[in-house]
């Protein structure tokens, strides 16, 4: 019997309904939360993973540290550490993390195997600052081929279109290598532009590590 995938689903004003399996909420449109966790490396370097050039949807795309559902009945901190655990192997203290805000995102589209996915999700946003060098990530290699790290006020100006690429780091078969990124390498959907999707991230960040 296949196992279900349990999570809290609310209305659209974030009250709590119930639970449900992952699938039903996905095929009937129905609000739940999700957490993207934003690892910062010495207040000044912000981590994506790379995913997997094998996967089906965005392959090769730059994202969010670690992402995921809430687990019915979780919180959302321990929501973050289960997938900081699980996407690159971190395990920070539940101390060094501090939440950014809360997005709606709304979105409907077809797969690649064809099957519709309809996703309404509260989207919690953290910052954890942790400054485990990015040689000791340990990630899924069917999902993910790597992590990479770029100065945040640089990332800044590529995604204002200030600078056409940016040099960072990447973590790539087990070696830290030097990566030059345009805009094109990251994961956006629904027509939306990086400083759209990544920029609100970067700017609240920037504003909690100061000068």
């Amino acid at each position: 019997m296949e196992k279900l995938d349990i999570i809290d689903i609310y209305d659209q004003d974030g009250n709590h309904m119930g639970t449900e399996d992952r699938g039903v909420v996905h095929r009937d449109a129905l609000w739940h939360k999700t957490v993207h966790a934003w690892v910062v490396r010495n207040r000044k370097d912000i981590v994506f993973q790379r995913r997997a050039k094998a996967m089906l949807d965005n392959p090769g795309k730059l994202y969010t540290t670690a992402s995921g559902h809430v687990n019915a009945g979780e919180t959302l901190e321990k929501a973050i550490l289960r997938e900081l655990d699980e996407e690159v192997g971190l395990n920070p203290s539940a101390g060094s993390m501090e939440k950014l805000f809360t997005a709606r995102y709304v979105g409907d589209f077809l797969k690649t195997d064809g099957t519709q996915f309809r996703d309404r999700a509260f989207v919690e946003k953290f910052v954890v600052f942790d400054d485990t060098p990015i040689e000791e990530y340990r990630m899924p290699q069917d999902v993910l081929d790597g992590v990479a790290c770029f100065n945040m006020r640089g990332l800044m100006q590529l995604f204002q279109e200030r600078r056409v690429s940016l040099e960072g780091q990447e973590l790539v078969g087990g070696r830290v290598v030097p990566v030059v990124v345009t805009c094109g390498e990251f994961l956006t959907t629904g027509g939306a532009t990086c400083l759209e999707t990544f920029g609100p991230v970067v700017e609240a960040i920037l504003q909690k590590v100061g000068p």
